[in-house]
């Protein structure tokens, strides 16, 4: 498992191409200009501006509308002024000349635009070609699979009252950055229905919520799980914090609470064997601290002062959690990144001739260059060419790892953890 949009971030400048042409052709994205390790002109030699300029869709065969000053445009909405693209950058937005109103719109480069995505294709490309052939898709493997804050519910009669508070969970994680947390469900019990209920997750390296999730709880006493996509990841400092303000529930409503201690089970005399084993389980890869914050000491609906925590042990708030563990090679993509560099290369140069190779654009440039594109990808049997995409998987084939550092539960059981770089 690995974070395909994060991993495109983390690998971003690898490859591009570096300006060296005259003003005739439009400027490039700088991020595809500069400081980029591979010239994807120097992988080959068919990449440069004419053959892309004759290759890829202008803004006006992209079938963007003509700007109309008369018209209202949405954020994001995109019109043609001109020969060039521009999106908006506001609701509401009439009668900015997009040419002009640098406020309202902004320029779309939609040659840049189009190279950026075919290199972010081709990152994920690469790095699930590397995964198929070194057999790292038996590290993308639920370790722990679905397993729960605790067993049962609370009894309706056992409820907290409703001070204003922030209440809820920390979250610390302990076993490094190769592994991520999963919270497929939440559930919640009240006393009374909550239709305006947010979910709220915060890491204590930031103010800000990293997410907020609204939940309509329509039921009263009874356990209600809600499905979710929250994955806890390790930050570079911080644990995670997750719960509601009391303030979000409607007037009157209380949670109810389970009388379970889940910080030191073992202590708790009325703890059944279900709760321990489930702690145990947990405690492998995390501890969870139930607390609360005062309305007093909060800070609207960014993180608070530490020092106004207050630490519980047998609360859960009206809340119980399912969990997964799984195995995330994200980080360790990314620190590698030099090791997929000439392989990345290869494959971004591949898939932008065959782009090229496959283009419905009608010119006499690209005609004379479909023999040549076609000789560049697949090459030639009389001289012994195999053609780019032949390289491209030999040079995926030649990558190797050290794994050594990889989480042990995520450690394939017949693989060496030390493996070197091939020699062709």
């Amino acid at each position: 498992m690995y974070n395909s949009a994060l991993v495109k971030i983390g690998l971003a400048g690898m490859v591009g191409l570096k300006q060296i042409y005259g003003d005739q052709y439009e400027k490039l994205d700088p991020a595809l200009t500069d400081g980029i390790l591979f010239d994807l002109h120097d992988v080959h030699p068919l990449i440069e501006m004419e053959n892309l300029v004759n290759s890829y869709r202008t803004a006006k065969k992209l079938g963007y509308n003509v700007y109309d000053p008369g018209k209202t445009y949405s954020a994001k909405e995109r019109v043609l002024s001109g020969t060039k693209a521009y999106e908006s950058l506001s609701d509401a937005n009439t009668g900015n000349n997009p040419e002009t109103s640098t406020a309202n719109w902004k320029y779309v480069n939609v040659l840049s635009e189009q190279l950026f995505d075919s290199i972010a294709s081709s990152i994920d490309k690469t790095i699930q070609s590397v995964f198929i052939r070194k057999k790292l898709n038996s590290l993308v493997k639920t370790i722990v699979d679905d397993f729960r804050l605790y067993d049962g519910r609370g009894e309706v009669t056992n409820k907290n009252a409703n001070n204003g508070r922030f209440v809820g969970f920390k979250i610390m994680l302990h076993q490094g950055e190769d592994l991520v947390v999963n919270l497929p469900k939440i559930a919640f019990q009240f006393d009374l229905p909550c239709p305006d209920l947010k979910l709220y997750l915060f890491n204590t390296s930031q103010l800000e919520p990293v997410a907020v999730i609204p939940f309509n709880y329509n039921q009263a006493g009874i356990v209600k799980w809600f499905n979710t996509t929250l994955s806890l990841q390790s930050f570079e400092d911080g644990d995670y914090i997750l719960g509601y303000f009391e303030s979000d529930l409607s007037p009157g409503a209380q949670s109810i609470k389970k009388e379970t201690n889940l910080v030191s089970p073992q202590l708790c005399g009325t703890c059944n064997h279900t709760d321990f084993k489930l702690f145990k389980t947990r405690s492998e890869y995390m501890d969870l601290q139930p607390l609360y914050v005062e309305a007093a000491h909060l800070n609207g609906t960014e993180l608070w002062d530490e020092s106004y925590e207050v630490y519980l042990e047998k609360n859960n708030w009206g809340m119980n959690i399912q969990f997964t563990i799984n195995c995330d090679l994200t980080d360790f993509i990314i620190s590698n990144k030099m090791l997929f560099a000439e392989a990345l290369s290869k494959q971004a140069a591949a898939d932008i001739l065959l782009s090229m190779q496959f283009s419905s654009l009608d010119n006499q440039q690209l005609m004379k260059l479909k023999s040549q594109l076609n000789y560049a990808l697949y090459g030639n049997k009389e001289n012994f060419n195999k053609g780019l995409i032949a390289d491209a998987e030999k040079a995926i084939a030649a990558l190797d790892f050290d794994l050594s550092n990889l989480n042990r539960v995520c450690l394939p059981c017949n693989d060496s953890k030390t493996i070197g770089r091939k020699v062709a």
